[in-house]
């Protein structure tokens, strides 16, 4: 899809906004995936809507068509222009930054932005490219609001100058979900990566690696909310992702499983997360041997993730659906761990959390009441 797009962007076709097919489809996924956007109960007349769509796509002899040409637009050569001073102050604050000179890095690349603004204006692909990176420096140096700012504007320059279906603009969304999350926005941010993974589907395959990243943040963003078993699908379909791009035994799947095997424990699955993290662990090791630190990482939380298991498999029923339940919904961020005196227990750790439900269902008897003297007797 993005090499039709380039193609097209080349000789000047504009085509209908659709989803174009590179290879036959499958009848019965398609008939399924027309149901699905149909919505609701599937009636005679979605039915008969899915089936003449499903026909229609099969009855196309090529990807594209003449009637999916929509308009021919003329494609001039023209000279760029080129700001020495402004390049020059660019790749020198760049250099700076990599050699841990911080305030220097960031004047000359203010001062860049400032020469980018002048020269090319402020809907320019090169001024949006600069705002990329000065966000990026503010956001490695803590200065999440700026950032944030500064990323907005990439992004609306990136619209108008790329294009709504443009990689660089889809990135540019990621990005400034990144930091709308870093400065404590995360449903803000989760608006921004929704619209990103809508155009994403528009110009690209779902098998990406770069979309496994962008499902992976979502993950950890609605973690932040809480939202843990929400969460556990964006990881699982992460990993799934990166191993049908990447291999089982690729560093990044490991990663992936991970994270996967982190969130499958805070959710209270220590079963699944010991699958998960066995798979990760193993990877590490024989790519990398025992004493990397990310074999011993692995390794660590495997070792505390089994006892886990083992532990919460010797709870009663009701004792481990409470502890599903309370990891669910009670545990609460590192900045609310001052809220435990109001009766709220995620924030303890494993063992305590085991032990406040063992005691819970197992109750000490209460204390006998004192024997009253006889009626009437004063003392």
């Amino acid at each position: 899809r993005i090499l039709l797009r380039e193609v097209c962007e080349k000789v000047g076709v504009q085509l209908a906004l659709q989803q174009y097919q590179f290879e036959r489809p499958d009848a019965d996924a398609l008939y399924a995936t027309a149901l699905t956007q149909a919505g609701g109960k599937p009636t005679k007349a979605a039915r008969r809507a899915a089936r003449a769509r499903v026909d229609a796509e099969l009855a196309r002899p090529t990807t594209v068509l003449a009637a999916d040409v929509m308009n021919f637009v003329a494609v001039a050569k023209t000279a760029a222009q080129n700001s020495s001073f402004a390049d020059e102050a660019f790749e020198a604050g760049r250099a700076s930054l990599e050699k841990g000179q911080r305030a220097l890095g960031l004047e000359l690349l203010h001062e860049s932005l400032a020469l980018h603004e002048q020269t090319y204006g402020f809907l320019h692909a090169e001024t949006a490219r600069c705002y990329v990176v000065v966000a990026l420096a503010h956001h490695e140096a803590g200065e999440t609001e700026l950032a944030a700012e500064l990323m907005a504007r990439a992004a609306a320059v990136s619209e108008r100058t790329a294009g709504l279906d443009s990689p660089l603009t889809i990135h540019n969304y990621m990005n400034m979900a990144l930091y709308e999350h870093a400065c404590g926005r995360t449903l803000r941010a989760l608006r921004l990566m929704r619209r990103a993974l809508d155009l994403w589907r528009v110009i690209n395959t779902s098998d990406h690696p770069d979309l496994a990243t962008a499902l992976n943040n979502v993950g950890v963003m609605l973690q932040a909310l809480q939202r843990y078993d929400d969460a556990l699908r964006f990881f699982s379909a992460c990993v799934d992702i990166r191993k049908r791009a990447l291999g089982a035994e690729h560093l990044l799947v490991a990663g992936a499983q991970h994270s996967h095997a982190k969130a499958l424990a805070v959710a209270g699955d220590f079963a699944a997360a010991v699958r998960v993290e066995r798979a990760a662990h193993g990877v590490f090791k024989s790519r990398f041997g025992d004493d990397d630190p990310r074999t011993r990482e692995t390794g660590e939380w495997l070792a505390e993730l089994t006892l886990n298991a083992v532990r919460t498999a010797k709870l009663t029923p009701a004792a481990q659906d409470k502890l599903r339940s309370i990891a669910a919904a009670g545990l609460a961020p590192v900045e609310r761990r001052d809220d435990a005196s109001t009766g709220t227990k995620g924030h303890l750790p494993i063992d305590d959390l085991l032990k406040f439900i063992t005691s819970s269902n197992n109750p000490k008897p209460k204390p006998g009441r004192r024997a009253r003297g006889p009626k009437g007797s004063r003392r």
